[in-house]
């Protein structure tokens, strides 16, 4: 389960609802499910996932690919059509009135090494295609989506403590490029973390996280600030997450070089 306020203490921020389940259903295989609900000023949007995942285990590397489908929907609610500055032509507007909706499928990787290197790549949206309008050229026009992120773990073995940096590239639908620059410390076998991050590109920003483990049960919190002048009409971002494990407590199984 998974909050998130942006822009905290502004008026209409946007706020974010989250529902998440992964699981094991049989040897190697995944399945997934997400809900989640956005509402930014009077732009609100509810979206579904559902996703399959396969693991491919070698002597010395697993590599994941995953496969997902979406149902989004927007809406705009509490717009004056009378109001001389709401452009009463703006078909995409006139559509979100209207519930614009979704459908999309994505594609990801995940692989990891012996030596505890490891690397994501996902092509988000990589079809999508418009359910209630198909004739909005806007919405069908293509676009190529990707994510990749690579990081590797050092271990600090005597502190108890193992730093993990990692960087992210990503490019999404009507977002300009931009690079994540991370930093994650677990301490205690993973009970315990702490992690910053910076963003450069579409967004300038300095994020900070920490988190706990306790049995079955995890908590996270983070916390980030922008670099741009609206930082100073807000209280900047909030997040909270939590996880539970349910069912038979299992050792993750380690890599040869973990052992």
């Amino acid at each position: 389960f998974n909050y998130r306020n942006n822009w905290s203490g502004f008026q209409d921020s946007p706020q974010s609802y989250q529902a998440n389940y992964n699981g094991e259903v049989a040897s190697n295989v995944g399945l997934g499910a997400n809900l989640l609900s956005d509402q930014y000023a009077n732009l609100g949007s509810v979206r579904a996932d559902l996703s399959f995942a396969y693991m491919i285990k070698g002597e010395s590397y697993k590599i994941g690919a995953g496969l997902s489908t979406r149902f989004q929907q927007y809406r705009v609610t509490g717009v004056d059509l009378g109001n001389p500055l709401v452009d009463v032509s703006d078909e995409m507007l006139l559509d979100r009135l209207n519930d614009g909706q979704f459908f999309e499928t994505s594609l990801g990787f995940h692989g990891l090494l012996s030596n505890g290197l490891f690397f994501d790549l996902a092509f988000p949206s990589l079809v999508r295609s418009q359910l209630n309008n198909l004739d909005d050229i806007a919405e069908s026009s293509a676009s190529f989506n990707y994510f990749f992120g690579l990081g590797y773990p050092f271990q600090i073995r005597d502190y108890d403590m193992v730093i993990e940096p990692s960087f992210y590239v990503k490019k999404f639908r009507n977002v300009p490029l931009h690079v994540d620059f991370n930093a994650l410390m677990k301490f205690m076998d993973g009970k315990l973390l702490s992690g910053i991050t910076y963003s450069n590109g579409a967004d300038n920003r300095l994020g900070f996280l920490i988190g706990t483990q306790i049995n079955t049960l995890a908590f996270n919190y983070s916390y980030n600030i922008s670099f741009h002048d609206f930082q100073q009409f807000n209280n900047g971002g909030h997040e909270i997450g939590l996880a539970l494990k349910i069912g038979q407590e299992q050792k993750a199984e380690k890599m040869p070089a973990e052992k």
